[in-house]
């Protein structure tokens, strides 16, 4: 029952947390059936009892008495004659009454006469004073609601969130489905990935198993090595085990062949003879230059014997010596000729 409940039935009760119970006695032992009440229970140790736990109220009922509590107190509080909403349940005096905090206009346009052949009992035995006004029916500005100013505002603000949550719930379910679909087709795709892959691998290991057994079948057909052959190789690798090591030696000694701590000793003697012939060569030259430029004036003389008139207009100079003639032959780089008509001298005065 609530709080305003046990008000309107006049039955004032207590609607704060409730009571302990009253608790039950403790069994009783029967008369005479131990005289000594220490030797059967001297098997047992002796423990204090524990204290009986208070009953918890439940946080939901601690809620609804605090609750009632609050109206009981507010619909005092309003009886009293504070300002705010009045209503006929909150009786405080011992018989029935009316607020009479209204204007005399208010009550005559929200209140009905009450009608005397409604009630059993005069009606100076039921209300104490006539006022003319229907407690049952007595409406006030309190108790009236401004829809404009009250309840449009929250309304269209509750039609908003509403729609706006609608609107979202209906472009998430399109993006979902679409996203289910699109995870439909990737899930169909990879299950034939999948058995493509697996047909592939069976294939493989079928054509596997038969090239094992194909190769296991010829190894088993073909013929293995005889007796002649095995004693031919061991022949053959006991007498050839030296003659590899002899014939490197020998083609090391003719020369055909450099081994490896040889090499750079044959390297430095070919880089040396090249230098020898390098220097020989340009030697060479040099004398070969030497020559044509000391021969120069004897081919002077020799044409002017046999031309007279080369004074006049002289042809042509064509050295005897030439660099073919040096090249091909070795002693004229050392041994030069002598002049039939001995003009050796000649040779020495121009080059001074």
């Amino acid at each position: 029952m609530t709080a305003a409940m046990i008000l309107v039935n006049w039955k004032p009760m207590d609607v704060g947390c409730l009571a302990e119970g009253p608790r039950k006695p403790l069994p009783q032992r029967p008369p005479g059936c131990c005289l000594n009440s220490r030797a059967a229970y001297a098997h047992r140790p002796s423990r204090p009892r524990p204290p009986t736990p208070t009953p918890i109220t439940s946080p939901v009922m601690k809620r609804k008495f605090r609750e009632a509590r609050l109206r009981l107190m507010r619909k005092i509080k309003l009886a009293a004659g504070d300002t705010g909403r009045i209503h006929v349940s909150v009786q405080c005096a011992r018989g029935p009454s009316e607020p009479e905090t209204q204007s005399r206009g208010v009550q005559a346009a929200a209140q009905t006469d009450l009608s005397p052949g409604y009630f059993s009992k005069p009606l100076e035995a039921v209300v104490k004073c006539k006022t003319g006004l229907d407690a049952d029916t007595q409406v006030t500005y309190g108790d009236l609601l401004d829809f404009e100013t009250e309840v449009a505002p929250l309304a269209k603000a509750l039609a908003d969130v509403v729609l706006e949550q609608a609107v979202g719930a209906v472009t998430y379910e399109d993006d979902a489905a679409a996203l289910r679909r699109e995870q439909a087709v990737y899930v169909a795709k990879r299950r034939a990935e999948r058995i493509e892959l697996d047909r592939l691998n069976r294939l493989e290991a079928v054509r596997r198993r038969c090239g094992l057994r194909a190769l296991a079948l010829a190894e088993r057909a073909a013929p293995g090595p005889t007796f002649r052959a095995i004693h031919a190789r061991a022949l053959a690798d006991h007498y050839m085990a030296g003659l590899r090591a002899e014939a490197l030696g020998q083609l090391q000694a003719s020369g055909y062949l450099t081994a490896d701590d040889q090499l750079a000793g044959w390297m430095q003697d070919r880089f040396r003879g090249y230098s020898v012939r390098r220097d020989r060569n340009d030697v060479r030259l040099d004398e070969i230059v030497h020559d044509v430029i000391a021969n120069r004036p004897q081919t002077y003389r020799r044409l002017e014997k046999r031309h007279p008139r080369f004074k006049d207009a002289p042809p042509e100079i064509v050295p005897d010596v030439t660099f073919s003639d040096a090249i091909l032959s070795d002693e004229n780089a050392f041994e030069r000729p002598a002049d039939d008509n001995g003009d050796d001298d000649d040779v020495d005065d121009n080059f001074r």
